[in-house]
C-alpha cells in the first residue's frame, strides 16, 4: 500500500492498468506515505485501526483527501479510533457551519423544547426517565 499508484479523476489506476474506484486501502498507503514523509513508521495495527474509519468514511461519500488527513491527524495525535470524527470535523469547519459555545447552547435549548412537544414513544420513555433521575432520593 506504500507504493500507491497514482490518483486521477475517476479513480485510482492499478499497476494491472486497471481503473477502480479509490478505497480504504489507497487511504491507509497515501496516509502511511505521508507520515514516512514526516520521518516516522506506522505500525501495522495502527494501519488496521485507522483502516476500519476510512472504509467507513469513503463509503459515506467523503472526498478522499479529507480521509487521507483525517489519517494523519489521527495518527499524529494518537487517536486512531477517531478518523471519522475528525473527518466529520474538518468537512463541517470548511463549510463554516461549526457551532460555538453559544450556539451549542441554543441547539440544546431547541432540541429540549422539541422533546417536551413530541408525542412519540421514545421521547415519552426518555422525559420519563429524566423525571425519575430528578426525583429526591431517600439516604440509607
Amino acid at each position: 500500500m506504500e507504493q500507491h499508484p497514482d490518483v486521477i479523476q475517476n479513480g485510482i489506476v492499478r499497476k494491472s492498468g486497471q481503473v477502480t474506484p479509490f478505497n480504504a486501502g489507497d487511504a491507509v498507503g497515501a496516509a502511511v506515505d505521508v507520515c514516512a514523509d514526516m520521518g516516522f513508521p506506522v505500525a501495522p495495527s495502527v494501519k488496521a485501526r485507522i483502516g476500519k474509519g476510512a472504509k467507513g468514511l469513503i463509503d459515506a461519500g467523503f472526498d478522499p483527501q479529507v480521509v487521507t488527513s483525517a489519517m494523519v491527524v489521527a495518527i499524529r495525535t494518537g487517536w486512531f479510533g477517531s478518523v471519522e470524527t475528525i473527518a466529520q470535523e474538518m468537512v463541517v469547519a470548511g463549510s463554516g457551519s461549526r457551532i460555538g459555545r453559544a450556539e451549542y447552547q441554543q441547539v440544546l435549548a431547541v432540541t429540549a423544547a422539541r422533546i417536551s412537544k413530541a408525542d412519540s414513544p421514545v421521547w415519552q420513555t426518555m422525559r420519563a426517565e429524566m423525571a425519575r433521575r430528578a426525583e429526591p432520593k431517600e439516604i440509607q
